[in-house]
């Protein structure tokens, strides 16, 4: 039976693949092992075995993964620096079969998607190369639960949406729920080598998806189309995630946001754009 560590499975996406795979105890895995920085007063994964590592530290990740066929990185983006590039080699250390990075978003494979904010996502998959870990990266596109929020200059609690191009372009966009569903469904069958795979819950266009919102919600919103003319010499100008942000919105107003080859769902009905915002209007 299979063993997976999940690091930083306490988080807003980390939980929720940690219960999806506990869903599959002992099914498909004999244990799920939560690396946590610090020992958490109440579990919210009763199933999961806590570990409390050290990041920083190669040892001590590595005497954390000891048993440990798979690691899932849930790491947020601030993190996926050192820390990852530690992870990576305490699995090399460890033994550990496959390393899932913390990759999603956006596909960081095309010519065009390799902006900033994606470069230390970019360095551990190459340190994985480097080292002969077998890494398998995932893509999930834009998480539907977290995109269509003021961080990403939708608002739509006070009927506003700030969309790059005509919005649209397809787009591939997966719940977060489901980002753990479909990683149950690739480490389920065992994989040993690396690979890049990507996901989708539901192709759509952003104007759909905001069309979408106002027939549930029965409101109009007011959307700013910023030309893409207009958003590349705006983006020379800012910095931080404010930059961040544009390029990413970017990518998708140009036709990089979509996965004509995601694999499909096995078992599951993915999470629709429909279905997330019924949750929320």
């Amino acid at each position: 039976m299979t063993t997976v560590a999940i690091a930083g499975g306490t988080g807003g996406l980390g939980k929720l693949v940690s219960e999806e795979f506990l869903k599959n105890i002992p099914n498909a895995f004999e244990k799920v092992i939560v690396l946590t920085r610090s020992e958490p007063k109440d579990n919210p994964l009763n199933q999961a075995e806590m570990r409390t590592v050290d990041y920083e530290s190669v040892d001590s990740l590595t005497k954390a993964l000891a048993g440990v066929d798979y690691v899932v990185s849930c790491l947020t983006t601030s993190a996926t620096g050192q820390e990852q590039l530690n992870l990576a080699d305490a699995c090399k250390a460890a033994g550990v079969t496959a390393f899932v990075p913390s990759e999603f978003g956006i596909d960081t494979s095309i010519p065009g998607n390799q902006i900033p904010v994606v470069e230390p996502k970019l360095n551990v998959a190459r340190h994985c190369d480097n080292i002969g870990l077998p890494c398998i990266r995932v893509m999930s596109g834009c998480f539907i639960d977290t995109f269509f929020l003021p961080w990403f200059q939708v608002d739509l609690q006070n009927g506003k949406a700030h969309v790059v191009g005509d919005g649209k372009q397809m787009v591939s966009l997966t719940h977060r729920r489901d980002v753990g569903r479909f990683l149950v469904q690739i480490l389920r069958k065992k994989p040993k080598t690396s690979a890049i795979v990507r996901l989708s819950g539901q192709d759509a266009t952003i104007s759909d998806a905001l069309q979408t919102y106002e027939r549930l919600s029965k409101r109009k919103l007011t959307i700013d189309h910023e030309p893409i003319q207009a958003c590349k010499a705006r983006i020379a100008t800012i910095s931080g995630w404010d930059q961040a942000s544009a390029q990413i919105k970017l990518c998708l107003a140009e036709g990089r946001g979509i996965h004509p080859d995601a694999i499909k769902p096995e078992g599951f009905t993915p999470i629709t754009v429909e279905e997330y915002f019924k949750t929320v209007v």
